[in-house]
């Protein structure tokens, strides 16, 4: 995204200037902000991004036309110092203040630092290589950045930097005047005209076709220069054809217009986030954005230039840039005060309130900046950059000072109180619960973190052996890939008097070593129905649906729920990572408040199935952080707070709903949450045990140790 506000005043396809062009850049916004809000009918609005693209290389390379026809030749300086004007104040500005926010918003420090490294490239233009190299898919990045929209920014200013330059590279050797001067672009003779859109064109060709070779590897192709490339130049070859296209009858190109604008809403609608961009699906909203800058050469009669050329769409059009950069730092620090994933009407009015932000930015600091002294002189606007990448850098490292200012406390954390009850001379009347004492150690973890305890040694010395350290060896039974069945086996006595089982995904493998316990402890029998990536719950996994496992999902859970009833148990227990994405009828990613409503339907499915069951217990949701915690305690000289995650709002709404569910049923529910995060925090050890083998999963140690709190919540002595 680089195109601005007064671009198309200074190039003209047709007989003047092009203010159907601002309502185009209003209708891409416009499906970018529906996109961010979560609007699922159009859930690719960020096809909005590729609509940019390609007016990007229309507007950049219609100013060098221009230029070249108007002066004879092009100030590659002075022309990236206008770019400069327009394009920088506002990212900085707005670096500036998500920076400052994030600092007082966020309570994660991890969070705050990987904003401030973000906005740091951002402020280079070079944020997209920074996800390109994370390997990170753009709906990939969790939790969301304040920042992660720049890598379209980035894109965009790499695009002006570069083109330039390669046009001079083309014709160069076409400059009709002597000596050759490498600071000027010369307006080049009819054949070098014809050979600078040949090699375009054949530029374009291979980003395309590198874009279609490397869609699926995700964030590689999303975020680089070089397949995105494409898009730009095909924006730029209309500019170099512009003179082909006046001939065209007038209603021809009128329905061209309204054909280009359905196929880009079309394209925002079909397609969702999985959809393979910028490969072969980019071509839609590409070749209709053509269609409508071809459709709306000189105006024809019942186009839809008409409807773009409306006031109030050109006002948003004019804006654009500022309400762009406004609104994905508004949406996430609105919903970090909240501490809740916002709703349609909420996100709504905070849009609207950017809105309302972008236009006094606009008018007091976007257009004087691009148009007032000092920068507007010459080549003085070059100095932006840097000077953009000073400022941020400052503000940056005295964050990072702030962050870090608070002691280090080597060694171990506090030891263990012997009470959740406040501190009293009076001896205690009852000793604590298991429960207490586990969730005690969790507590005064985080309070260590809190207080800048670094990771201890006795922790990071025994970090070699967590692959190890794991609930496989506990599971021979589970059910494998490509199976709808499995072995069924159990722990403890044969003859037991009582029998447990649990049921479900990993989420419930992790707990086999502590129900085995529980069993050895109890003398129970103990059954196990597990399958990876594969729910107790009807919900439909969506990476089921589209891996063609959904049936195989379906068969193993209707054969464990026909196995369960057999076994009658006195104890069924349910657990499940619920914060996987969920599928509605077809394929496609449902909001956040769609996918907890069908996750509470498909656990009330499964828990009125077991109705008969004397017992029916639904754990509840284990937190999963954004990054693996063993990567992070391995760093040396880690701050405990570096790895504690915040417990997440779709883990909270994946609780809400399975409560809800639970209650509905007339099951049971068991808060597991007090015995891995303390409040909203979630530290990746408890006192001197490590909680986690990998991302998400409990080692089996610390699932052991956990055997008499779950006993004691469950009610088995």
């Amino acid at each position: 995204m680089n195109t601005t506000a007064d671009d198309e005043q200074a190039t003209e396809l047709g007989s003047g200037p092009r203010r159907d062009i601002q309502g185009l850049r209003a209708v891409a916004l416009v499906l970018i902000l529906l996109s961010s809000l979560g609007v699922s009918q159009f859930s690719a609005g960020f096809v909005g991004i590729d609509v940019f693209f390609v007016l990007t290389g229309f507007f950049i390379t219609g100013l060098l036309v221009r230029e070249a026809n108007e002066r004879r030749n092009i100030d590659v300086l002075e022309f990236l110092a206008r770019r400069a004007r327009r394009l920088l104040p506002m990212a900085t500005l707005v670096l500036l203040v998500t920076l400052v926010a994030s600092f007082v918003l966020f309570d994660d420090d991890d969070r705050i630092g990987s904003t401030a490294t973000e906005a740091l490239w951002a402020s280079g233009l070079v944020a997209n290589w920074k996800y390109f190299l994370n390997g990170d898919g753009y709906f990939e990045i969790f939790p969301t950045s304040p920042v992660q929209h720049f890598w379209a920014v980035s894109v965009g200013g790499q695009f002006t930097l570069l083109w330039p330059l390669l046009l001079l590279l083309i014709l160069f050797i076409g400059a009709r005047r002597a000596p050759f001067q490498r600071k000027y672009i010369h307006r080049p003779s009819a054949r070098r005209a014809g050979l600078l859109v040949a090699v375009i064109s054949l530029v374009g060709v291979a980003s395309l076709l590198l874009a279609v070779m490397s869609a699926e590897s995700g964030g590689v192709a999303y975020f680089s220069i070089l397949t995105r490339l494409w898009e730009f130049v095909a924006g730029a070859l209309l500019v170099l054809g512009v003179d082909r296209l006046g001939s065209l009858p007038g209603p021809a190109k009128a329905a061209m217009s309204w054909l280009g604008l359905a196929g880009i809403v079309a394209a925002a609608v079909v397609f969702d986030q999985d959809a393979p961009f910028p490969g072969t699906p980019a071509l839609l909203p590409v070749l209709a954005t053509i269609l409508v800058l071809v459709g709306g050469v000189d105006g024809p009669r019942y186009g839809a230039g008409g409807l773009l050329s409306l006031a109030p769409l050109t006002w948003l059009g004019d804006r654009s840039y500022g309400i762009y950069l406004w609104h994905l730092p508004a949406l996430v620090f609105a919903a970090e005060y909240v501490d809740q994933d916002l709703n349609l009407l909420e996100g709504t009015v905070i849009t609207l309130g950017v809105v309302a932000l972008s236009a006094v930015t606009y008018a007091l600091i976007e257009r004087p900046l691009r148009t007032g002294a000092p920068f507007n002189r010459g080549k003085v606007g070059l100095v932006l950059g840097p000077v953009s990448v000073a400022v941020v850098t400052v503000v940056v490292l005295v964050s990072q000072d702030a962050i870090t200012a608070a002691p280090t406390i080597a060694g171990d954390p506090p030891p263990i109180s012997t009470s959740t009850a406040p501190t009293s001379t009076a001896p205690p009347t009852t000793p604590p619960t298991p429960a207490q004492v586990i969730a005690d150690g969790v507590l005064q973890t985080v309070l260590a973190a809190d207080s800048g305890d670094s990771v201890s040694t006795r922790i990071t010395d025994r970090l070699g052996g967590l692959a190890a350290d794991t609930w496989t060896d506990d599971t021979p039974c589970i059910s494998a890939f490509g199976s709808t069945t499995s072995d069924v086996c159990f722990y403890g006595p044969e003859n037991a008097e009582q029998t447990m089982v649990i049921f479900g995904d990993a989420h419930a493998a992790m707990w086999v070593p502590t129900l085995r316990q529980i069993a050895a402890d109890s003398g129970w029998k103990f059954y196990y129905f597990v399958k990876e990536s594969c729910t107790s719950s009807g919900a439909r996994l969506l990476d089921a649906v589209r891996q063609n496992r959904e049936a195989e999902c379906d068969s193993w859970r209707d054969w464990a729920i026909d196995q369960i009833i057999g076994l009658a148990p006195d104890l069924t227990i349910l657990a499940n990572n619920g914060t996987v994405a969920i599928t509605g009828e077809g394929d496609d990613r449902l909001t956040a408040d769609e996918q907890t409503a069908a996750w509470e339907a498909g656990m009330l499915e499964t828990l009125q199935t077991f109705g008969e069951l004397p017992r029916v217990v639904a754990f509840s949701q284990a937190p999963v952080g954004p990054d693996d915690p063993v990567v992070c305690l391995d760093q040396e000289n880690v701050l405990l707070s570096a790895c504690t995650f915040l417990f997440g709002r779709a883990a909270d709404a994946t609780n809400n709903a399975t409560q809800r569910a639970v209650a509905t049923s007339g099951s049971e529910y068991l808060d597991v949450t007090p015995f891995l995060c303390a409040g909203n925090k979630c530290p990746p050890i408890n006192l001197a045990d490590i909680m986690y083998s990998a991302q998400g999963q409990l080692t089996r140690s610390y699932a052991v140790k956990l055997a008499p709190a779950i006993a004691y919540g469950l009610g088995i002595s």
